[in-house]
């Protein structure tokens, strides 16, 4: 369990109004052909739009009820499910032994790093 498990539940309640940086997302997705990463998916805000433009994508977050939400949110657009793949993990030391085209931080994820530290893992 992490401190965003609690946050699972209210995220895009909270955050659906946040819709002006997917297109952004999507369209740099586009241009490098996938796969992509994205760290701190969370409930698959950004992960699911570029699922759904046809690219392979990884969606990594370490609050599994936030990973669970994102995988039941993309259960209902089926023809995404291959191009998805829920990671539970920590940004700071994963290894998912592939390469991406592109690896992006959605948001405000990378501020959950809080120290010089971590943000340099």
């Amino acid at each position: 369990m992490t401190i965003f498990d609690g946050w699972a539940d209210l995220y895009d309640k909270v955050y659906a109004w946040k819709q002006d940086d997917i297109d952004f997302y999507v369209e740099e997705s586009v241009k490098t052909g996938g796969p992509i990463l994205e760290l701190g998916c969370g409930t698959g805000r950004v992960t699911i739009p570029i699922a759904k433009a046809g690219l392979n994508i990884v969606g990594l977050d370490n609050s599994p009820k936030m990973i669970d939400c994102a995988k039941s949110k993309a259960k209902q657009i089926p023809f995404i499910n291959n191009n998805v793949s829920w990671v539970e993990g920590d940004m700071r030391s994963i290894s998912l032994n592939q390469k991406f085209a592109l690896i992006i931080i959605p948001y405000r994820s990378f501020l959950s790093l809080l120290n010089i530290h971590d943000q340099r893992k």
